[in-house]
């Protein structure tokens, strides 16, 4: 019986879809899994989530850095913007305005969990090196604009706003990361987990705006 063979061109093409449709499954479970464990994840453990062996992931990615790096090329800017804006408007008056903003910037969070998580997860490990440039620059601007305004009296003068910022970083890491557990509280409030967590993200952003400033 005659074997047929497919063409050259064809084959190629089937394999070049294979490793695109591999590389996408190793960069899904890179994210989940660096958002969850952060950088000190190891390679074998991504791999292993990923159902394919250590070798074949570092085919694709020869190395750790190299793996979180297409991770982060693939975010979307929505993610970026979302994360920005939150933090921007705890410089911003109380206004009507402003609630509607954040708002809409914590429903988009909610919507890009993992990212926000992955984003809090690196600056918090000093992995920020990892981000895009924008988000770095932008995050230290808040807090020199935060001391400036602590030395004109608009925030309190006890208060060491790069420590509190910190800490609402790793409130809102916390948060978002345990989401998924938090099903008994929203069930006991009933409302929806991600009604839940809006509301919880709205809380921290107040509690911590009343922290820095004294009305």
């Amino acid at each position: 019986m005659m074997r047929l063979t497919l063409p050259n061109h064809m084959t190629s093409n089937k394999r070049e879809k294979q490793k695109l449709q591999t590389r996408i499954r190793i960069k899904e479970s890179a994210l989940w899994m660096f958002a969850q464990h952060g950088f000190s994840i190891s390679i074998a453990k991504i791999a292993n989530y990923a159902g394919i062996s250590k070798q074949a992931l570092m085919y694709h990615y020869p190395s750790k850095s190299k793996l979180l790096e297409a991770v982060m090329d693939d975010i979307e800017s929505s993610s970026i913007g979302s994360l920005l804006q939150f933090f921007s408007l705890l410089l911003q008056t109380n206004t009507d305005q402003n609630t509607k903003k954040l708002e809409e910037t914590i429903t988009v969070f909610v919507e890009k969990n993992l990212w926000a998580v992955l984003f809090l997860r690196l600056v918090l490990e000093n992995q920020a090196s990892y981000l895009p440039e924008s988000f770095q620059s932008h995050h230290m601007t808040i807090i020199k604009e935060l001391e400036a305004r602590q030395q004109r009296g608009e925030v309190r003068s006890q208060i060491d706003v790069a420590a509190t910022f910190t800490n609402m970083n790793m409130l809102l890491l916390t948060t978002l990361a345990t989401a998924q557990t938090q099903t008994s509280v929203s069930d006991a409030l009933g409302i929806t987990s991600e009604a839940w967590l809006k509301r919880r993200i709205f809380s921290i952003f107040l509690m911590y705006r009343s922290t820095l400033f004294p009305h």
